[in-house]
């Protein structure tokens, strides 16, 4: 038996693909085609997790929420866990100042233009992997990204790597972004 960890990602251009070595697999719609079949949450579990991905282990956050009006808790989860003989490993919450840290707080401020604030409670500094994105590049000091589902950073001038700056704007619903001189990385890693 060997271990394996897979990724649901919403962009079917990127399914096959990888993230940091871990394979993306599918998107919610495939959990959105379950969820349109009200399917209980020990009948997800049964036939999304267990039938169709023989599940050895699960991570999920403390909040968890799971199958048809998200009626399944992380209490469900162990249970289920034990039932058919698969791993549960909870994410306790996690807190900063007496605020919740979670994906939504980041992004959000993130979409709010804190970036500063974001890169203290991630491991590393925001950062925009290129190559995850359908990116145009219209000069060396300008790309244009085509927008996805991901948080980017409201219009401002942002500090990032290499001394340079960048002024994110908003063009008929993509994000362009103007260099403050030639950039040429794979990734824009935000540092205020």
């Amino acid at each position: 038996t060997q271990d394996a960890v897979a990724i649901l990602d919403d962009d079917p251009s990127i399914w096959g693909g990888n993230h940091y070595g871990i394979p993306i697999i599918g998107g919610s719609d495939r959990l959105e085609e379950l969820y349109k079949k009200n399917m209980e949450p020990e009948e997800f579990v049964k036939s999304f997790l267990v039938d169709t991905y023989n599940i050895d282990h699960i991570v999920a956050g403390y909040n968890f929420h799971f199958g048809y009006k998200a009626r399944g808790d992380i209490d469900l989860l162990k249970e289920l866990g034990k039932k058919y003989n698969f791993g549960v490993e909870i994410i306790d919450e996690v807190l900063y100042r007496k605020k919740d840290v979670s994906s939504s707080s980041i992004r959000k401020l993130i979409e709010q233009g804190k970036i500063k604030k974001a890169n203290k409670l991630l491991i590393n500094s925001y950062t925009i992997f290129l190559k995850e994105h359908e990116v145009i590049e219209r000069s060396a000091e300008e790309i244009l990204i085509k927008k996805g589902d991901f948080a980017y950073p409201k219009e401002g001038i942002y500090k990032i790597q290499n001394s340079n700056t960048v002024n994110v704007k908003n063009e008929n619903g993509e994000m362009l972004f103007n260099f403050n001189k030639a950039f040429k990385d794979n990734e824009i890693i935000f540092k205020n």
